[in-house]
């Protein structure tokens, strides 16, 4: 039986691609079980991402305006995309501030799960770097049913009191689930309990839930067959791939980047796409080079042949996900690796394997309900 009603806090109101999609893609999911709403959480950390033209008075704040400045149409369109893409499919809370959660407006739901993306890392989500117990659910009623579907830390390393403070938090969740294998360990060992180790959501969405986005007129700018590159780190490694491959390939670049400036001059330049024109673009691209680990996601999903370059650090997620789906020769990060890349690719073992991740997390899905976490 479905759930009354079902309250999502993850990722949202930010200008980027991955945390949409991943957004779009677990709240999908749990519609399988419930009503779903999104938290409309008020962010500013995250969400002046949104803002059309960002002022700020460091030298970084500075330059972003200029940016913003030399962008403005472009950025106006994206950012509209962006705001209609989840007031259509995430079914939004009204605008909640940390005070109204605690203050307890929120308390009508029969089950609070925390989300995909990175909302365990607090780098990413706070501007003071502490942890927010808005995204453990600390604003849910006393014996409130908890759960997590696929959170993250990405690539922070917490010290003993960050942990200590995160299984807190995490001690009244009915069930754990993360998408790294290192974080499920960790919690495992401090947590004392089993967590589950879960695709990204947008993996849990195969290419025929991804089709029911139709093509948008995006694809009219890009004039026949093209190699898509997406970049997110920026460096410069990912601009000599794609200058290699462009031209092993024979194809033209179309760069999805939304910044005005950028160290390659593609063919083409996509400076206004919104969610559902980067999964035209994605779809429909001969070949991807990309240092995203989202990029990558979705090159695997579409079966597009691809590249994902060394992003240092970055580059954990990315290999793991490799590696789950028989994919690890696929990342890059010398020119000889990719001078000597094969350019086509055998997607058969990463279909199996992606499937059999899946049904893992169906399987944890239902378990709620047996569980007693959705009835």
């Amino acid at each position: 039986m479905k759930a009354k009603k079902i309250l999502l806090i993850t990722t949202n109101g930010v200008n980027n691609y991955g945390a949409a999609l991943q957004a779009y893609a677990l709240h999908n999911k749990l519609e399988e079980w419930g009503d779903v709403s999104t938290l409309n959480y008020i962010n500013r950390h995250i969400g002046s991402s949104m803002d059309v033209l960002r002022l700020g008075s460091s030298f970084h704040g500075l330059l972003g305006t200029a940016k913003d400045l030399c962008r403005l149409w472009p950025r106006k369109r994206a950012v509209q995309k962006f705001r209609t893409f989840e007031q259509k499919y995430l079914n939004l809370t009204s605008t909640m501030t940390r005070t109204d959660l605690l203050a307890g407006k929120l308390s009508i739901y029969d089950l609070y799960v925390s989300g995909s993306d990175q909302i365990w890392n607090p780098n990413c989500v706070s501007a003071t770097g502490l942890i927010d117990g808005t995204y453990f659910l600390d604003f849910a009623p006393k014996d409130s049913r908890k759960v997590s579907v696929a959170s993250s830390i990405g690539g922070f390393v917490p010290a003993s009191s960050d942990i200590e403070e995160m299984a807190n938090f995490l001690a009244d969740y009915e069930q754990i689930s993360v998408r790294e294998s290192d974080t499920r360990d960790m919690f495992v060992k401090y947590l004392k309990r089993d967590v589950h180790h879960s695709l990204d959501p947008t993996l849990m969405l195969d290419v025929e839930d991804w089709s029911a986005f139709p093509d948008t007129d995006v694809l009219n700018r890009t004039t026949g067959k093209y190699l898509l590159m997406y970049s997110v780190p920026k460096l410069p490694f990912v601009l000599e791939t794609v200058n290699l491959l462009s031209k092993r390939l024979g194809l033209r670049v179309v760069a999805l980047d939304q910044d005005p400036f950028l160290q390659i001059r593609p063919d083409v330049h996509i400076k206004d796409a919104g969610p559902e024109d980067f999964l035209t673009l994605f779809r429909n691209a001969s070949f991807v080079v990309t240092d995203s680990f989202h990029g990558t996601c979705f090159s695997i999903n579409f079966e597009v042949p691809f590249c994902s370059t060394s992003a240092s650090v970055h580059s954990n997620r990315i290999l793991s996900l490799l590696n789950l789906t028989r994919l690890g020769t696929r990342l890059v990060s010398t020119p000889e690796q990719v001078n000597s890349l094969d350019l086509s690719v055998d997607f058969a073992n990463t279909r199996a394997a992606l499937n059999k991740a899946r049904a893992r997390d169906k399987q944890y899905l239902s378990s709620l309900t047996q569980s007693g976490s959705l009835r």
